[in-house]
């Protein structure tokens, strides 16, 4: 019972990681849509 709420506790950790950096790449994306038209007019 122990080990199944480790790798339950992991697998929420993991989960919250991708999270992150799937919001990370969206903002980062969002900044580039946001930035790159004024940086490099076309």
């Amino acid at each position: 019972m122990k080990q199944l709420g480790t790798h339950t506790a992991r697998q929420k950790r993991l989960s919250l990681s991708l999270l992150f950096m799937l919001c990370s790449v969206l903002f980062v994306f969002s900044f580039f849509f946001c930035v790159c038209p004024f940086l490099f007019p076309l």
